[in-house]
Parts: structure tokens; C-alpha cells; sequence
């Protein structure tokens, strides 16, 4: 993903220390709605929302692929294919 920091992480692995898995989940969406992946949807709950952007890393394709369906924070912290890890 292109939207890392000026040390070159990206923003779930800045989250990561701070907060855990859920922080970086959480993250997720924020840095894929910055790339025009995903807007608000039903509840104001994130929705996948167009074309899925170049050089996705495996957590944000993960997220973006549970996101065709509109999920509260946490339901996609608690969705099976983010806990295991699915690309």
C-alpha cells in the first residue's frame, strides 16, 4: 500500500504496538477509505466501493475482501477470515 509513513510503515503496523490485532484491523479501513476503497455504507458502517487499489498488503486485501459486506469495527475484528489471517 502506498500510503506508508516517512519511516516506511504502514498504518496498521503503526497501530500494531500500540493496540494489538484489533487496533490494526481497525486501522485498516481508515487507510483503505483514504485510497478510495471503501465509503460508508448502511449504518455508516465501511463498504467496499470500488476498484481495489494496487500493492495491498495482506491484511488490507483481507479486510477489503470481508468489507463487500458492510461490518461494524467490530464485527470485522471478530470476522473469521481477519483472525486467521487469510489473504
Amino acid at each position: 500500500m502506498a500510503g506508508g509513513t516517512e519511516i516506511g510503515w504502514e498504518p496498521h503496523q503503526v497501530a500494531l504496538p500500540g493496540g494489538g490485532p484489533p487496533a490494526a484491523v481497525t486501522v485498516a479501513p481508515v487507510a483503505l477509505h483514504l485510497l478510495g476503497a471503501v465509503e460508508n455504507g448502511p449504518r455508516r458502517t465501511p463498504c467496499a466501493a470500488g476498484p481495489e487499489p494496487e500493492g495491498l498488503g495482506p491484511l488490507e486485501g483481507t479486510v477489503l475482501d470481508c468489507l463487500h459486506e458492510p461490518l461494524t469495527a467490530r464485527e470485522l475484528v471478530r470476522h473469521p477470515d481477519v483472525r486467521l489471517g487469510r489473504p
